[in-house]
């Protein structure tokens, strides 16, 4: 392929076949993204959007053409919407009314 990795004070960095490269590139199929959804703990915290992977597996059906839509639209453009590489932090905080941090 023409391909060398870089390298650092004297360490090789193993190579990567044609085949890995092609599966690096590869579109995202529904299977395969159905498949990690229904694999992951649903219980874990959730992301900034506010969805955990419980409120996906339950709602695939709904939002499973939306989510392969963002996917592809990843794929092709290979960038994220601005409105998902940054987000608002918000404290929440565990008292009534807090007066410091």
């Amino acid at each position: 392929v023409g391909w060398e990795r870089p390298r650092l004070d004297g360490i090789e960095f193993p190579t990567l076949s044609c085949n890995q490269i092609d599966s690096l590139v590869k579109r995202f199929s529904e299977e395969e993204v159905r498949g990690v959804v229904e694999e992951a703990d649903g219980n874990k915290s959730p992301g900034p959007d506010g969805f955990n992977f419980a409120f996906l597996k339950s709602s695939w059906e709904i939002i499973g053409n939306d989510i392969m839509a963002f996917l592809e639209e990843f794929h092709s453009n290979a960038k994220l919407p601005k409105a998902l590489t940054s987000y608002f932090i918000t404290l929440i905080p565990k008292v009534l009314s807090p007066h410091s941090l």
